[in-house]
């Protein structure tokens, strides 16, 4: 159970190194949308891979290796006008299952602007700093929880409002980090 624990928390730690999440998803299952060029193993600039296969219901099974060390997510892509995006959340094993009934966890959400083009995946994530500034200067216009030193945020806004903010924040580039782009391993 440790060492599943530490798998999911290695992948979503990975992932959301200098990112946000969310509590509710980007999309509902009718917002999802399935991108069949999607589908495949992808390569990042530290080696990892990043496999992404179609599941059920519009879901994709997103299967991550980071220094050798496996993370399972479900992966929904979803479009905001002209932008893609992608909304993760951890895929739980059926043991890891029965603890979220019986403990009541709930997995985050994590989005990222995705623009994929022949075989090259870009995937970027909200800048934490714009984020962090646009919270001081009360200008989100969605719902947050922070940790006290703010090195941690959560949007806690429902699907809709949360659309609405990253379909938003799409348009500005200041918005978001650099981006991470993965290569296709043919």
């Amino acid at each position: 159970m440790r060492k599943v624990r530490r798998l999911v928390w290695l992948g979503l730690a990975t992932l959301l190194a200098g990112c946000a999440a969310s509590l509710h998803p980007l999309c509902t299952e009718q917002e999802a949308v399935l991108v069949p060029t999607l589908a495949g193993k992808y390569v990042d600039e530290d080696g990892g891979t990043w496999t992404f296969t179609p599941g059920e219901s519009k879901a994709y099974e997103l299967a991550m290796t980071q220094e050798g060390e496996l993370s399972t997510w479900q992966a929904y892509v979803t479009n905001l006008g002209t932008y893609m995006f992608l909304d993760l959340s951890p895929a739980p094993t059926e043991l890891e299952k029965k603890v979220i009934e019986k403990y009541a966890y709930q997995p985050l959400h994590v989005q990222l602007l995705a623009k994929l083009e022949g075989d090259a995946l870009q995937l970027t994530a909200v800048d934490t700093d714009w984020l962090g500034e646009q919270l001081k200067q009360g200008k989100l216009k969605v719902n947050v929880e922070t940790t006290e030193d703010s090195a941690f945020v959560v949007l806690t806004s429902a699907t809709k409002d949360l659309r609405e903010f990253f379909l938003e924040a799409a348009g500005n580039p200041a918005a978001f980090a650099d981006p991470t782009v993965l290569k296709r391993v043919k």
